[in-house]
């Protein structure tokens, strides 16, 4: 990978770095969704990565567990127009964010993770989504969004932004990451939990095209009579 593909370039890596757990969370050590990133593109591994997704409880476990059923996720070849980014070391590190994200997690039925367009036009995006049964959105929206910002900046809070025909639960963020300026933006319903960064951008460049490139990732069908 050269430098101008490398959304990190210039940063000195932080393999011996530790992140203590933040007590509410129990996973939250294996949830620094963007200190992950940059650490597997920096680094190329280390440190666990999953989220603790399934905490929540509801009453109502089966009609949660039904819509699941209808809903997944699919790795697209493009994302907003843009074409999936093939560099060895990118490759590597979406699929070991994506592998370490949900190694722990039970009723995961898909996964994406990839990165998207490239740097040097400042069109580059990183997209992770799971396919899992979530029994209470607003609590797993609450620790996601702790767990996506992780030790970086939050330079703009979170916002709602529109969910878009799949409904569920949307929000957007700014934040900076080892000197790296993004927008973040994520989504939680019933079935589907997921996240797009976009590197160098704010979250007024983003939010009103999220709903549409998060469609390109993830399905949902009509449940069976």
């Amino acid at each position: 990978m050269s430098v101008d593909d490398d959304p990190f370039a210039g940063h000195e890596p932080r393999s011996k770095r530790r992140h203590d757990p933040d007590p509410p969370y129990k996973k939250s050590r294996k949830g620094l969704w963007i200190t992950l990133v940059v650490l597997l593109v920096l680094c190329g591994g280390g440190a666990g990565g999953a989220y603790y997704f399934l905490s929540g409880v509801v009453d109502d476990v089966e009609k949660t567990v039904e819509t699941a059923a209808t809903i997944t996720v699919k790795e697209p070849t493009q994302l907003g127009g843009r074409l999936k980014n093939t560099s060895p070391d990118l490759v590597k590190a979406a699929k070991e964010l994506g592998t370490q994200m949900t190694s722990d997690e039970l009723g995961v039925t898909a996964t994406v993770s990839a990165f998207y367009g490239d740097v040097k036009t400042k069109n580059m995006v990183m997209a992770f989504a799971a396919a899992v049964p979530v029994l209470n959105q607003e609590k797993e929206m609450d620790g996601f969004t702790k767990a996506v910002v992780g030790d970086s900046k939050v330079t703009e809070p979170w916002v709602d932004v529109p969910a878009g025909p799949l409904g569920g639960l949307a929000k957007c963020a700014g934040m900076t990451s080892d000197n790296t300026p993004m927008a973040v933006c994520v989504w939680i319903d019933a079935g589907s939990v997921g996240s797009i960064m976009y590197f160098d951008k704010k979250v007024a460049d983003v939010k009103a095209k999220f709903a549409g490139e998060r469609g390109q990732l993830e399905t949902k069908t009509e449940p069976k009579a």
